[in-house]
């Protein structure tokens, strides 16, 4: 299970990482929950 937790971790972190590179690239529409 710690493992499975580090992947949720890691996910969330590249799926903010690619939401702010967005966000740069003017895409400043995007919602954050």
């Amino acid at each position: 299970r710690k493992i499975l937790a580090t992947y949720d971790n890691v996910t969330m972190l590249k799926v903010l990482l690619s939401a702010h590179e967005l966000r740069e690239a003017g895409g400043g529409e995007i919602i954050t929950l």
